[in-house]
């Protein structure tokens, strides 16, 4: 009987893990070839991602992919966080599901709802803030629980644009 008590446990340990995922942020980006994700954690078997649309409408429509339709590849250098961004890539035609070509992506969220200046991903346990805004190169990305920022991804375009972030540099640190 012991044995399988202990069995039990082991199974139970190794996939706990799995069922502690967090809600996590990413930015996606869509090409003739496919769809790129942008994420600073490794998607496990359980991880849904949905995409939403970088500009917020009234009528938006955030759309959910598996894990599995996703391999990981070659880094990229254009995507800032405080950890390392993971590059994942899917070549399915995917412009029926999605039709924007750059945009976020809530990992783990149950569901994704729009709100006139963020998004909030809901979760069976919490509800998290995600607030988007331009920067003087690039696009930034914050994840809240609450007032506190526990994520933050930067998207570096390339070029100038119009800041519209009350601080319209990278330095937005993380904890804050």
């Amino acid at each position: 009987m012991s044995t399988i008590k202990l069995a039990l446990t082991i199974c139970l340990v190794s996939f706990f893990p799995l069922a502690q995922a967090d809600v996590d942020i990413a930015f996606y980006q869509q090409d003739e070839e496919g769809l790129s994700l942008y994420s600073t954690i490794p998607l496990n078997a359980i991880h849904r991602v949905t995409f939403c649309p970088e500009q917020m409408t009234e009528a938006v429509s955030c759309r959910t992919l598996k894990r599995s339709d996703f391999k990981l590849a070659e880094q990229i250098d254009f995507i800032m966080a405080d950890k390392e961004v993971l590059h994942f890539r899917t070549s399915r035609h995917i412009k029926s599901l999605i039709k924007w070509n750059r945009g976020i992506a809530v990992i783990n969220a149950e569901h994704v709802v729009s709100l006139p200046d963020s998004y909030l991903a809901v979760t069976r346990k919490k509800r998290y803030r995600i607030k988007s805004c331009v920067g003087i190169e690039g696009i930034n990305l914050d994840l809240f629980d609450g007032k506190r920022k526990i994520g933050n991804l930067y998207f570096y375009l390339g070029y100038d644009t119009m800041a519209t972030c009350e601080s319209a540099g990278i330095g937005n640190n993380i904890g804050q």
